[in-house]
């Protein structure tokens, strides 16, 4: 019993404090901690589509877009309180935003943004990672 007294570092504190800002505007249900999950879906169909549509062309971002909209494994993950919704919201926002930079876009917003998926979810590094190598040559 003493283990739960104790801090817990194993999880970064993004995800939780978005669920508690949640809390605070809709109230303690289960309607108020799914919200997060539902917008980053939402915000991964609408990515999806300009990341497609930038790299393929307009009709590519289109389809992209119905793909995505139609896959059941991420209506599924958007239905369940947890934070790969929202990690992957983050990366494909700095993944666009990086896409972007020759259109005025800044590597030290991409950089946030990457931070703040890092705070949601360990696992960011790899992509900050891949994006500093890139970014490097």
């Amino acid at each position: 019993m003493e283990y739960l007294h104790r801090g817990l570092f194993k999880h970064p504190p993004l995800y939780p404090l978005i669920i508690a800002f949640s809390y605070l505007l809709f109230g303690s249900n289960v309607f108020a901690a799914l919200l997060p999950s539902l917008a980053a879906w939402a915000g991964i169909c609408l990515l999806v589509r300009k990341i497609a549509g930038r790299v393929f062309g307009p009709g590519a971002g289109i389809f992209a877009f119905v793909i995505c909209l139609l896959d059941p494994m991420g209506l599924a993950l958007s239905l369940r309180i947890y934070s790969e919704c929202v990690l992957t919201f983050l990366l494909l926002l700095a993944a666009w935003m990086y896409l972007e930079r020759d259109r005025g876009g800044s590597l030290f917003r991409v950089g946030i943004v990457l931070g703040l998926a890092c705070l949601t979810k360990y696992s960011a590094v790899v992509f900050l990672a891949g994006i500093v190598l890139h970014a490097s040559t």
